[in-house]
């Protein structure tokens, strides 16, 4: 199962992504990191990644949610 995932806002300030599939390289974990930093360009900072449903993740995937991580805190959150 390729990467799914869904967003939605809680309290005004708090954006929860809950992943389901498989992270490995490719576009939709690259999507991931877009989102990520179209959100931090908003100044939107606070990020909660629910990978309950993640059945795989292989380096390039972990590559990507560690930069998703670095950028979150290169903003100031964190």
């Amino acid at each position: 199962m390729i990467l799914t995932v869904d967003r939605k806002q809680i309290e005004p300030n708090i954006e929860v992504f809950t992943l389901h599939g498989r992270v490995v390289l490719g576009r939709e974990s690259q999507a991931l990191e877009w989102q990520v930093e179209e959100l931090l360009r908003q100044n939107r900072s606070r990020l909660v990644f629910d990978m309950t449903d993640v059945s795989f993740i292989d380096s390039a995937g972990l590559g990507i949610l560690v930069g998703c991580l670095g950028k979150v805190k290169a903003a100031g959150a964190g």
